[in-house]
């Protein structure tokens, strides 16, 4: 008990002058488990050894027992202290452990922000390089931009000058085309006044000189009183025939009746012909209704008893066959075809 005592003083006392409430630096930190391990097994083995020498003079015999569980305790002890210092040394190798690990990291993170760093750097400097490049090019185009402007204001100034003596001269001619068109006015006047002369005279004696050109030509009257041109082997398509017979003086037939219808089939069938061309045309109105109507505008009725009964009544144009006995008939190729054609003299030439 009394060696318990006295180790348990001892430690009291040595943790109570502890250097580490002194609050030592970081290296003072790692190095303390070996200082305060060694300064307290000193310590202990000195009070031991101090405490042994006084009690070896007292011995007796029952001390001699006594003294003998001293030392078991004193090597229980000693055992203990070896151990506990054998666990200090432990973690002051960890504690070395860790500050390598420590320095290891330390280097591995500087290393990598160091190279981050560094590429960060490059790419600023390449940004860089690449703005100052721009700002190159926009500088150059700016500048060729300013060129451009100052040759073409000058390229547009010279194209108004070229304008505005256009325009000069172009106003000169149009005050003289002014001048001249009012001499020209004065001649049109003059002119139209001699047309309109010659006209009125024209109208007198066109209508004679039109019948006397008719009653040239080798006409045939019919029982009818009316004189009719018979083409008899002239064919031609349905413009060709009504040209054929203007430039006679004539125009194509028309037949307002029955009668007139027969009168010409039959003198027809003298002549061997598929079909004679006369001035009877379809004509539509705006609502899409259809009719025949003659030259001089009369109506060809599509009930009409002058119409075959099986001919087509939907074609352009009208003629009269031989063969159906003076019958009408329609066709879609008035142009295509070449008929025969009747011509009819004009009804201001039987005065």
């Amino acid at each position: 008990m009394l060696l318990r005592f006295l180790f348990f003083s001892m430690l009291a006392t040595v943790l109570a002058d502890d250097p580490r409430q002194d609050q030592p630096s970081k290296n003072e930190e790692i190095e303390r488990p070996n200082q305060f391990t060694k300064e307290l097994y000193d310590q202990i083995m000195a009070n031991i050894t101090t405490k042994n020498d006084e009690d070896d003079t007292n011995l007796n015999g029952t001390d001699k027992r006594l003294h003998e569980l001293a030392k078991l305790v004193e090597q229980r002890h000693f055992q203990v202290a070896q151990e506990f210092v054998n666990q200090a040394t432990q973690v002051n190798h960890k504690f070395d452990e860790l500050e390598r690990k420590s320095e290891r990291r330390q280097l591995q993170v500087f290393s990598h922000v160091s190279n981050q760093a560094g590429e960060t750097y490059q790419k600023l400097h390449d940004l860089e390089k690449h703005v100052d490049k721009r700002h190159n090019q926009i500088l150059e185009r700016d500048e060729k931009m300013a060129k451009d402007n100052q040759e073409s204001e000058k390229r547009l100034g010279e194209k108004f000058t070229e304008l505005d003596k256009q325009h000069v001269e172009i106003w000169s001619q149009v005050e003289k085309i002014k001048g001249d068109r009012n001499k020209d006015r004065k001649k049109l006047d003059e002119i139209s006044k001699l047309v309109e002369r010659h006209l009125k005279l024209f109208e007198l004696t066109f209508p004679e000189v039109q019948c006397k050109l008719a009653r040239s030509a080798n006409l045939v009257t019919l029982r009818n009183k009316k004189q009719y041109f018979f083409s008899a082997g002239i064919r031609e398509g349905l413009s060709k025939a009504n040209q054929t017979c203007t430039e006679m003086g004539l125009h194509l037939a028309t037949l307002h009746n029955q009668q007139d219808a027969d009168l010409v089939a039959d003198h027809s069938s003298n002549f061997e012909s598929q079909g004679w061309f006369l001035s009877g045309r379809k004509i539509v109105s705006k609502e899409g209704q259809k009719e025949y109507r003659w030259r001089d505008g009369s109506e060809l009725l599509l009930n009409s008893t002058m119409w075959n009964s099986n001919a087509n009544r939907d074609g352009n144009c009208v003629y009269i066959k031989d063969w159906a006995n003076g019958r009408l008939a329609t066709s879609n190729y008035c142009e295509e075809v070449k008929f025969d054609f009747v011509c009819e003299l004009p009804a201001e030439c039987y005065n």
